[in-house]
């Protein structure tokens, strides 16, 4: 297991039965994610405003993908990154706002999105997960919902809202995607629906820190109409049957506040991605 720790810049090593084994870390980094391939350790890092390939054993610089800059393949904030089957890697930019997905010969194959509140943008996007279908998470920590891309970049759907109704979300930092484990939450899945794989966020505030949802199908026979009774009641503020869009489609949102990922030595306690 490979823990990264940006206030003392260093990554820390732990083997399976979870004992620290070795620290990985160079002078100035700045690590804010890790994702792992064969030999590899991809690590953005907010000191180069890169990503740096690291071999995972030794710790040793091999090489570094983009730039800090505002153009596609740059970066201002580098966050959230992970890999998928072919080894193309996907990596969140905190405050340019953007997705970008580069090849696994380190070529930017696309950058998506803007700082906006049209689907499909970002005002703070913070970690990405991949599964094994080449469907991209991100979670955005203004939007409080976690959007999904397929491998092109269309936008597919969004899940999660603010609130406190079960599936609410609390500025989300964290996602991962796990196919396993089904069985630990079989009770908790509505009989009309068959679970496929697990989607974990985590919230930096709320009273669920962690909230697990399952991406699946509706069983063979079922419908929506036997899933809607069901459906979590979403309290908007709003009065019954009126919607406020907020901004309108390519409209720029308001500069969010800055937070940790804008001030690295920010105190503890702040929204630290």
């Amino acid at each position: 297991k490979y823990v990264v720790d940006r206030r003392v810049g260093r990554i820390f090593v732990f083997d399976a039965e979870d004992r620290h084994v070795s620290t990985l870390g160079q002078r100035g980094l700045i690590p804010v994610g890790v994702a792992v391939q064969g030999d590899e350790l991809y690590v953005p890092d907010f000191e180069t405003q890169s990503i740096l390939v690291l071999d995972r054993h030794t710790g040793d610089t091999l090489r570094s993908i983009g730039e800090a800059g505002g153009g596609p393949g740059q970066f201002i904030r580098p966050l959230g990154i992970d890999i998928d089957r072919e080894g193309n890697i996907y990596v969140t930019d905190a405050i340019r706002g953007r997705l970008q997905k580069f090849s696994a010969d380190s070529e930017l194959v696309y950058a998506l999105g803007e700082i906006s509140d049209a689907p499909g943008d970002f005002v703070r996007p913070k970690h990405v997960a991949v599964d094994r279908d080449g469907v991209v998470y991100v979670v955005d920590a203004a939007f409080q919902n976690v959007q999904m891309f397929n491998a092109d970049g269309e936008l597919l759907m969004f899940f999660g809202s603010p609130g406190s109704h079960l599936g609410s979300m609390s500025l989300p930092a964290g996602v991962t995607v796990h196919d396993g484990d089904l069985n630990l939450f079989e009770e908790y899945a509505h009989p009309a629906f068959e679970p496929k794989r697990l989607v974990l966020v985590t919230n930096q505030f709320g009273l669920h820190k962690v909230a697990v949802y399952a991406l699946g199908n509706l069983r063979q026979g079922a419908t929506i109409d036997d899933i809607t009774p069901d459906a979590a009641t979403v309290n908007t503020g709003l009065p019954e049957g009126e919607f406020t869009p907020g901004l309108i489609q390519g409209e720029v949102a308001p500069a969010p506040t800055p937070d940790e990922d804008a001030q690295p030595e920010a105190e503890p306690g702040t929204d630290n991605g």
